[in-house]
């Protein structure tokens, strides 16, 4: 099955939820804002992604810009934590494949289709 880390406030997020609908997927949706992913969750996620914990965060958001000098020295569990108590600064979407391939949709949910190939 499919998964969407969703927010229903972007048009980016949207995009590739009504990508998945037009696909005739079935999938589940994790809304990262009402139920923040556990750092456990990141973990795998992050690992769905080929490691690139710099690629699940939105780096120009004030919360992140708060602790942006501190973030390059943290551990990847810091990070992780930081992410799970803060999970409005996930980028957004992230989809996952049925074989746990992860894609962030950003700039272009298009790229999203690269999923779908494999």
């Amino acid at each position: 099955m499919w998964t969407i880390y969703h927010n229903s406030n972007c048009s980016k997020s949207n995009a590739a939820f009504d990508l998945l609908k037009d696909k005739g997927v079935e999938f589940q949706i994790i809304n990262y804002i009402e139920n923040p992913p556990s750092v456990d969750d990141l973990k795998t996620l992050c690992a769905q992604l080929n490691n690139d914990i710099e690629a699940m965060v939105r780096k120009k958001e004030e919360g992140f810009l708060a602790i942006s000098e501190q973030w390059d020295g943290w551990t990847l569990d810091q990070k992780l934590e930081f992410l799970s108590q803060n999970s409005q600064l996930m980028e957004r979407p992230i989809l996952v494949n049925p074989n746990n391939k992860a894609k962030i949709g950003r700039p272009d949910h298009t790229v999203l289709f690269e999923l779908f190939e494999d």
